[in-house]
């Protein structure tokens, strides 16, 4: 009853159109007649797919062209069908993943068509994601800290896009997806006055900025102090960094 096309003759019981597709998984694809029940695992060709970050903008854009929902006046409607359709085209001949984002959860969450955007970003990403923001962070920081607290000089960090990708970048598209229609929207006001809370604070920010003219020098100076006294307690408690690959070379 799992068996899809397109049917072949089963090369055991001979019956014509029973021999269809049961499954795509990682590397094989799997074929079994209905008839029968006999199966065959194929390998598929290995692949090497690219990584490319699509921002929030960009995501929903797409979904947009997707859904029909974007308007037919737009001036740059005829940009974002171009960019739609070679993002479909590449993720769908298995050349690129557009791995989801942590970042982008919060921002989903207070869309108003919130389960359908993070549907078509689970489709761009190939059932592949990158580890959290947080976490990636954390890691490196650890790493440096470690190298301080050794006496040894600052370490080169691994920048392998694997190491910061849940699940297989190079698995096929499996031919069946899954997902949980979770509803999220109770987070939606606490992460709205988060953001305007962070607005706030930047447009003082900024206002100081116009008011006292700092140098480039000046400001990046105090961001990184600001930075450091900020994270060194968080140090503290930071997880270790698990499997993410993040050591020094």
């Amino acid at each position: 009853m799992f068996e899809r096309g397109p049917f072949r003759s089963c090369p055991r019981c001979r019956k014509e159109a029973t021999f269809g597709l049961l499954s795509v998984d990682g590397s094989m694809l799997t074929r079994r007649c209905k008839a029968c029940m006999y199966m065959n695992a194929e390998p598929l060709p290995p692949l090497n797919k690219q990584v490319v970050y699509l921002d929030q903008l960009a995501i929903s854009e797409i979904f947009k062209v997707k859904s029909g929902t974007r308007s037919r006046e737009a001036h740059n409607r005829k940009f974002w069908e171009d960019v739609e359709r070679s993002v479909t085209r590449a993720y769908l001949l298995q050349q690129v993943i557009f791995p989801a984002s942590s970042i982008h959860m919060d921002e989903t969450i207070v869309a108003p068509f919130a389960g359908e955007l993070r549907l078509v970003h689970e489709m761009l990403g190939g059932d592949t994601s990158f580890a959290s923001v947080d976490e990636v962070e954390m890691c490196q920081v650890r790493v440096f800290a470690d190298a301080y607290l050794q006496n040894r000089p600052p370490p080169q960090l691994s920048f392998d896009r694997d190491h910061i990708l849940e699940g297989e970048r190079n698995a096929w598209l499996p031919d069946l997806h899954i997902t949980v229609d979770m509803d999220l929207s109770h987070f939606a006001d606490r992460i709205r006055a988060s953001r305007d809370a962070t607005a706030t604070e930047f447009a003082a920010l900024a206002q100081a900025w116009v008011t006292e003219k700092p140098t480039f020098a000046q400001a990046l100076k105090h961001e990184l102090r600001s930075y450091g006294s900020v994270n060194k307690q968080a140090l503290a408690y930071a997880r270790p960094c698990g499997r993410i690959g993040l050591s020094m070379q």
